[in-house]
Order: structure tokens, then C-alpha cells, then sequence
């Protein structure tokens, strides 16, 4: 069978047998891959597989290269500066667009979509002024006025290439100084899909040589993986309806793994082949999956959905040649609809609805709650949460579970729809809602 790509690279054909989506069971019991589905057939000669680096290559200490940050956790051992009663120093302002990507720093640039005139656009701003230094249209805009209109995905930058996904699903690889198009693709004419009914969301993932992404294809084709320097397919797999989340890749019980929040559950392939490893259902009202798994250490993913569903911490074992995935224990005390949850020193710290929450990390019993954010986002830097309310409100809250303790708070953003996580680089805070990008000077000193 062929596959093709919309841009200018030949077919290249399918990397790998379906291998079936395996039974879902009950939280209760362990999961594991079953023996008699074929795994996906390793990729050819020519094409490399993935090494154990989190974004392909090490990214700089002042880099956000992707959601999330470094590791897709949200966390950072970065300080940060308690600013003024009068507020902190803005470096910058510029008008956006629709939309809700994050903003993705690496090499003195900032990368993002929003949309213009009906249009999105993958947009690279110089990080120290926000003037515009290349604009790539990567598609007709996507209108969805209950979930908001826009792109959803942040761009992924891995050395001299950023990757980025639009929300009707077009895919380009491009390069970081100049935009010019190195490959692109349309998933869903690429893996047999169609478009998830919010849009694409996920966050492509680069995990050494290859770039992964969940596609929303067909049968065999709802996770896969592609060369990121050629745009070829190497594998697809699973057979899972998608979802609105961003995988992470991790090492989870001296394995390499990369953790997918589909709609049914959460599963781990290995990210060289596609080949299952284990899987936990997990089903949440209106097929809502949009937060990031998280690793706890040492061994532990935590995923946590909204809609009155709550949270979950599995662990991750050996059992003989193979991985055991279990339950530890499940919450309603952390039910995250949009915004993932960040970790600190054995607790975990994020929105329960509009509920600022933090819970144990190891019994996900509550220690502390507050309102006031509406329902916002968080990242964490070094001791201190930085939380962005959904109505542009910023705060600097101490990542401490004896109580809440908010250290500074300003007005930053007017925009009705402050759905983006914080990006944190170098001291610098990019913010962003559907009407303008802020840059924070939180360096500090």
C-alpha cells in the first residue's frame, strides 16, 4: 500500500503491519500487550529509530522547544522574580489571532499559529522585541465557536527544524531561521482518517530521528511515526478513536516509552516500531482526553480528565520480559478538563475545574484548594507556580502543599479566552490569549 504526502515528497509506503487495539479491562487489574497481536514491522534500512533524548537533542537552558517545556512536564528548575505591587515589566506586546498553540522558544525565536483573515499561519517572532521574522500559511481556518476557533497544537523545534500541526491537519517540517518548508503532510489523508470533532490538538512529539504524532487515522493507523527529516512514514499502529492530548516519551521501568492519552485509555508503544507495551482504559464523558501523561518518579503516569471524572496515578513494572501497567489509586479531587497538572516534591498542583488544587502525589488526597483562577493553566518554575487565569490574571504561588500562599499577582491579558499555558525561557514569560502575545521580564535580579 501506498502512503503519500501532499507536498513535494514521493509516496513512500506503509512502515508496519496493523496491530489491533487490545481489549480494554478494568482499572483494577493489570494491563500488558497480548501475545497474539502482531507488532508493527521495524523500520526499514535508511531509516533511524529513536534514541533516548526527550526533544532529539538537548535543548539550551533558556529553551521552551516544545509543550509543555523540555520534558513536557510543565517544570522547570528555573527562578523566577516576585515582582512589584505595581505589576512586572512587560518587554513586549503584539496582536495574535485566533487560537490556543503555546509558544515555543529555541535559538532567540518564539514560535506559534493563530489566525488571520480566515487563514492560519505558523508564526516565528524574534524572542527579545515580538516583531515578525517569517509567517507560514498552513491552512484555511478552522471555526469552532463553543471550543473556540483556531489552532490548537504548539510547535516542536529540534535543532536547525520546528514541526508544526494545524488544527485541520496539516503537519510541516520547517526551518527554524528561514520557514522554508522541508516536507509536509495532511494526517488525515495520509493515515485514513478524518478530523477529531475539536480539531488536531496534539503537540508532535520528536523523540530522537522520528516524529510522532497521534493521527486520528484508520484501522492500524491512530498513532505513527515519521522521519522527521523526510516526512516518510516509519510506522503506524492502533486502532484507538483519537484524542485531544500530547504523548510525552519517557523511560518507565528501563524502557523507552511513548505515552499517549487516547480516548479510550492510556497506552505506551515502543517508539522505535510502534509495537504495544501496555495500556489502562480510561473513559471520560464527551471523549475528552486533553491533558499531558505524567511521570512521576520513579515509575509512576499521571492522567486526570475533566467532566467529573478525576485522576489517576499508574505505575509502570517489569514482569518478566514484559511491562505491567497498574492503578494506584484514582480521585475526583483533580479533575483536569484543559490544563495539565505539574508536579513538585511528592504533590501535584493544578485546576480541578476552576478549582486551584494540590493533592499527594502518592494517595491523591487533598491538602489545598482555592478559587479565583477560573479555570486557568500553570507551569512551575523552580518553588513557585506560575498560573495564568483563563481572564489573563497572572500569579506567582508557592509550590508548597501546607497551604496556599500567593506571592504576586497583575493583569496581563483582556482577552475572555486565556486557555494557553505559560512558556518560560531564559526569565522571559510569553503569554498569550486569542487577541494579543505578552512577553514578562521575570529574569531574576
Amino acid at each position: 500500500m501506498k502512503e503519500s504526502l501532499t507536498v513535494n515528497r514521493p509516496a513512500a509506503p506503509r512502515r508496519g503491519s496493523i496491530l489491533r487495539a487490545a481489549a480494554l479491562i478494568g482499572l483494577a487489574a493489570a494491563d500488558t500487550a497480548p501475545a497474539e497481536d502482531p507488532a508493527p514491522a521495524a523500520a526499514p534500512a535508511g531509516l533511524a529509530t529513536a534514541t533516548s533524548s526527550h526533544a532529539g537533542e538537548t535543548a539550551p537552558a533558556a529553551d521552551w522547544p516544545q509543550f509543555l517545556g523540555p520534558h513536557r512536564s510543565g517544570s522547570v528548575e528555573e527562578s523566577v522574580a516576585v515582582w512589584p505591587d505595581e505589576g512586572p515589566t512587560i518587554l513586549w506586546r503584539r496582536p495574535a489571532g485566533d487560537g490556543f498553540s503555546g509558544i515555543a522558544v529555541a535559538g532567540g525565536r518564539a514560535y506559534t499559529l493563530w489566525t488571520e483573515k480566515r487563514r492560519e499561519y505558523l508564526f516565528c517572532l524574534d524572542a527579545a522585541d515580538g516583531s515578525e521574522l517569517w509567517r507560514l500559511d498552513t491552512g484555511g481556518k478552522y471555526f469552532e465557536p463553543q471550543g473556540g476557533n483556531g489552532p490548537r497544537s504548539t510547535p516542536s523545534v529540534a535543532g536547525d527544524h520546528v514541526y508544526a500541526l494545524g488544527a485541520t491537519g496539516r503537519l510541516v517540517a520547517v526551518h527554524a531561521a528561514t520557514g522554508k518548508v522541508l516536507w509536509s503532510a495532511d494526517l488525515p489523508s495520509l493515515f485514513g482518517g478524518q478530523m477529531p470533532r475539536w480539531g488536531f490538538s496534539g503537540s508532535p512529539l520528536v523523540d530522537g530521528d522520528l516524529l510522532l504524532v497521534e493521527t486520528a487515522g484508520g484501522p492500524g493507523r491512530a498513532l505513527g511515526a515519521l522521519n522527521r527529516f523526510t516526512g516518510e512514514v516509519v510506522w503506524s499502529a492502533l486502532d484507538d478513536p483519537g484524542s485531544y492530548s500530547s504523548p510525552v516519551a519517557v523511560d518507565l521501568a528501563g524502557m523507552r516509552q511513548a505515552v499517549f492519552f487516547m480516548r479510550t485509555g492510556l497506552v505506551a508503544v515502543d517508539p522505535a516500531d510502534g509495537r504495544l507495551l501496555w495500556r489502562r482504559a480510561w473513559e471520560t464523558p464527551y471523549d475528552v482526553h486533553a491533558t499531558t501523561p505524567l511521570v512521576i518518579p520513579p515509575d509512576g503516569v499521571f492522567i486526570s480528565s475533566g467532566y467529573d471524572k478525576g485522576a489517576a496515578l499508574v505505575r509502570v513494572t517489569r514482569d518478566g520480559e514484559a511491562l505491567k501497567a497498574e492503578t494506584v489509586w484514582t480521585s475526583r479531587f483533580m479533575a483536569n478538563r484543559m490544563a495539565t497538572s505539574v508536579y513538585a516534591d511528592g504533590h501535584l498542583y493544578g485546576f480541578d475545574s476552576t478549582i486551584l488544587k494540590c493533592i499527594s502525589a502518592a494517595t491523591g488526597a487533598e491538602a489545598w484548594k482555592v478559587r479565583g483562577y477560573g479555570e486557568g493553566t500553570l507551569i512551575r518554575a523552580g518553588d513557585k507556580l506560575v498560573v495564568l487565569s483563563d481572564q489573563g490574571l497572572l500569579a506567582l504561588v508557592r509550590a508548597a502543599p501546607k497551604a496556599h500562599q500567593e506571592v504576586a499577582r497583575a493583569q496581563v491579558l483582556e482577552g475572555k479566552r486565556c486557555w494557553t499555558a505559560p512558556t518560560l525561557a531564559g526569565g522571559r514569560l510569553f503569554l498569550r490569549d486569542d487577541r494579543e502575545v505578552v512577553c514578562v521580564d521575570l529574569s531574576p535580579g
